[in-house]
């Protein structure tokens, strides 16, 4: 089985949901095209990918996508975003067999937000698998005192690892009996990724042992054109290479300055897709020292001020996109008697199993109030999750 992965930092951790994956699934064949803290629309990178290559496709974006249209200052969850969400989603699923993971962010892990509702919705609607990780953790919190790491975005590794093995035998079970989504569009047509600019000038190329990229070095009064009519979404850069403010010229002759203003280290790379507040067409990029005024959006992960070293930017691909129905989002509307949730389903029998368990053989081991502890709890976690017998 030949397994591509398109996620966040929760798909680059060690010990997370990949490696009880790759547990789960010994003999699969593993592509990680993972990036953190960036938004899922990162991800029409790769629309015009041949997905038929690949048995299955996990999509991992929800906390990204909560932090940035939800926590980030100017920047909005937008139609234009909700439209382009589908069309790599519908793009993706109407080749091969999609998995749309729902990983929430701490703030949004008792009451799921509107991107989590309408990731699943649109799960739902393109024929993909959706898990709900909100709802396994939920049954993890009777083991658990807290079901999430240091960090907001994170489960705890050991929680996430047994998910992902969970998930792994669920997708060997059901594999055949899972379908892709074969009346969906393929809309790679409506993007457009530049990267010409990678063949000439300064490259700076990286690689380690998850993945590798490349950047043309810019520094200040650093002009670039671009041609294409489509609108920028936004661009891939080095974050730890890149500390500078961009002027970007619309074909209006409007002018936004986007600031880079990311935390410089000596050597690596953290590679960052950097979207834009607002889409339009943009004719001119260029790199600029400074800015005086109100800026109305900052990427994550800048620290909102220059350094005192000269500005500089690591700049990767760039990602165009227009399309004829982008105020079509018909597909985020609900529609009943689906089977997206086969695998979710799957998975959280075997997480109360485990769980059920567990509360058991504490409750047989105890003795005096802490064993009537254990029986209310018992009682409690039946009654919550519709559990019929004590195993």
């Amino acid at each position: 089985m030949n397994i591509l992965i398109l996620g966040t930092s929760n798909s680059i951790l060690k010990n997370g949901y990949v490696s009880g994956l790759k547990r789960a699934l010994p003999n699969a064949s593993w592509t990680s095209l993972s990036s953190g803290a960036s938004p899922g629309i990162q991800f029409s990178k790769y629309a015009k990918m041949d997905f038929t290559s690949y048995d299955l496709v996990v999509l991992d974006s929800v906390p990204n996508d909560e932090q940035y249209a939800l926590q980030t200052p100017g920047y909005s969850y937008s139609n234009q975003n909700k439209r382009i969400l589908l069309e790599v989603v519908s793009t993706i699923s109407s080749q091969t067999k999609l998995i749309v993971l729902g990983i929430a962010i701490r703030d949004f892990f008792a009451k799921p937000s509107a991107i989590y509702t309408d990731r699943e919705n649109l799960a739902n609607n393109m024929g993909a698998q959706f898990i709900d990780f909100s709802s396994l953790l939920k049954v993890y919190q009777y083991l658990y005192d807290d079901v999430y790491s240091n960090h907001p975005a994170h489960p705890k590794d050991e929680i996430s690892n047994k998910i992902g093995y969970y998930l792994g035998v669920a997708i060997s079970h059901h594999y055949d009996h899972i379908t892709n989504g074969a009346e969906c569009v393929d809309y790679s047509k409506n993007f457009e990724i530049v990267s010409t600019h990678l063949n000439e000038g300064e490259i700076r190329n990286y690689k380690n042992s998850l993945t590798e990229a490349q950047y043309l070095e810019c520094e200040k009064g650093h002009t670039m054109s671009i041609s294409t009519q489509k609108k920028l979404i936004g661009f891939f850069v080095n974050g730890f290479q890149t500390n500078t403010f961009i002027q970007l010229t619309a074909d209006n002759g409007a002018v936004l300055t986007v600031p880079l203003l990311y935390k410089r280290m000596e050597k690596g790379f953290l590679n960052l897709f950097a979207p834009l507040a607002t889409f339009q067409t943009i004719k001119t990029l260029t790199v600029v020292d400074q800015y005086e005024g109100a800026l109305q959006f900052k990427p994550r992960m800048t620290t909102g001020k220059r350094d005192i070293h000269t500005p500089k930017l690591q700049l990767g691909s760039f990602i165009h996109w227009d399309s004829e129905d982008e105020s079509n989002l018909t597909a985020y509307n609900k529609v009943s008697n689906s089977n997206h949730l086969v695998l979710s389903d799957t998975v959280k029998n075997s997480v109360t199993d485990e769980v059920l368990k567990a509360i058991q053989a504490s409750y047989t081991q105890s003795s005096g109030l802490t064993k009537i502890r254990y029986f209310f709890k018992l009682l409690r976690f039946k009654h919550r999750f519709k559990v019929t017998s004590l195993k």
